[in-house]
């Protein structure tokens, strides 16, 4: 018998629910998985917290409607904290609220990104509560992963400003993941594909569709501070070329970053789509 909803919580059906989509190419999860590996696999969460707990007739769909407030935000906290452990790695999660303060995961196929930009970046979206947590794996190596706490922004509207999926400074790319964020295409942004079907190009000079930098007549734009007028590699807020143009030595080889390539000998980077 599920459990008796007192009418406080009645009237707020349609704004207490989660939506886990299977975005996998393996076989369909059953249900039994979803609530004894994604759900209950948390001492945060328990069934008294969970009105109800469907299978949509999608087979790939799993709705879950919360009793409170507090105990979907954890939800969300913990399946965005964890969106790169394969447990995660292949759900959607979409939710009726909008965490204003959430754990922004960063993930980078390359160590050779200072913190400094990637804050740099962010602070054009949200606003750094925390510094970032850098996790290592079993043998104690770091492996791409930031965790920032942030407070996202909102609009003239009240809206969350929602912050790209996506982030490229110069041939290095990234992915962004937090709660209440849209699944959209690395390349385009669309919300309809991924990277690997998407029929168009992307330019790193300018930022725009349709062409690559090599052939661009467009002015630049720099994808780190979002200025006109240069690119990533000479942009003057750069980690990197602050330390040149202050002259500072440079850091220890355990903290070596890249010197900055001139654009015109760099191809335009690789999609990874992982």
């Amino acid at each position: 018998m599920p459990p008796y909803a007192p009418l406080s919580f009645a009237s707020n059906f349609s704004n207490l629910w989660v939506r886990l989509k299977y975005i996998g190419d393996g076989d369909l999860p059953t249900r039994d998985y979803v609530a004894e590996e994604l759900i209950l696999q948390t001492s945060w969460l328990n069934v008294q917290h969970i009105y109800s707990f469907i299978a949509l007739p999608s087979k790939w769909d799993f709705e879950l409607c919360f009793t409170e407030e507090a105990p979907l935000c954890r939800f969300l906290e913990i399946s965005f904290s964890n969106a790169l452990h394969p447990k995660w790695k292949d759900w959607q999660v979409e939710s009726s609220v909008q965490v204003e303060v959430v754990t922004l995961v960063v993930k980078f196929w390359s160590g050779r990104i200072p913190d400094q930009d990637i804050e740099l970046y962010l602070k054009r979206y949200c606003e750094i509560l925390q510094p970032p947590v850098k996790p290592v794996d079993k043998f104690g190596f770091w492996y791409g992963v930031r965790k920032y706490k942030v407070r996202m922004r909102r609009d003239e509207a009240g809206h969350i400003i929602s912050i790209p999926n996506s982030i490229s400074l110069g041939p290095y790319n990234g992915r962004i993941i937090y709660p209440g964020q849209s699944v959209r295409c690395f390349i385009c942004q669309g919300p309809d594909h991924q990277a690997r079907e998407c029929p168009t190009v992307k330019c790193w000079k300018c930022g725009e569709l349709g062409h690559k930098a090599k052939i661009c007549q467009n002015e630049s734009e720099c994808s780190l501070c979002g200025a006109k007028g240069h690119t990533f590699f000479k942009c003057p807020k750069s980690f990197v070329n602050i330390l040149k143009s202050s002259q500072q030595p440079r850091p220890s080889a355990t903290m070596d970053f890249p010197s900055l390539v001139d654009p015109s000998q760099v191809l335009d980077p690789p999609v990874n789509d992982q």
